[in-house]
């Protein structure tokens, strides 16, 4: 895996999904595009390209504070959960408060913390099987 060496691809992409464990339910936390061209009109995955000399995990914690302004003072913890959709390579951080996050750039509408069914029935269609796989490594990292 191409983990921590430092790339330059335009079809690399890292993505992040932020979570929060209370009373064993896991809230993970999505965008919604300020451009419904940019994935439609429902929530996603925050994702973006691989920059130069950045490795996966750098280039995924970035956009998570570009696209819903996660603060690295609030990470307790990064898992790396692999490759999806060809070259998108995912991690999930867990946080430790849920109100901690900074400004999001313009280009997000809006962020929000949604349960896995919240998200099956309001999120991309494209992304569920991926955050239904994620949700299920995290209800196992978290023994739950």
């Amino acid at each position: 895996m191409y983990k921590n060496k430092p790339i330059h691809a335009k079809t690399i992409r890292a993505g992040v999904i932020p979570y929060y464990v209370s009373c064993d339910i896991i809230y993970m936390m999505f965008l919604k595009p300020a451009d419904p061209i940019k994935g439609g009109d429902c929530f996603q995955i925050s994702k973006g390209r691989v920059e130069e000399n950045e490795n996966f995990q750098k280039a995924a914690v970035r956009e998570g504070g570009e696209e819903l302004g996660l603060l690295e003072s609030n990470i307790i913890s990064i898992y790396e959960m692999g490759e999806y959709l060809t070259r998108m390579f995912m991690y999930a951080i867990k946080i430790e408060n849920m109100g901690d996050f900074g400004v999001y750039e313009e280009e997000t509408g809006a962020i929000r913390w949604m349960t896995i069914g919240e998200f099956m029935e309001e999120g991309r269609e494209l992304h569920r099987p991926i955050v239904e796989d994620i949700h299920k490594r995290i209800l196992e990292i978290e023994k739950i």
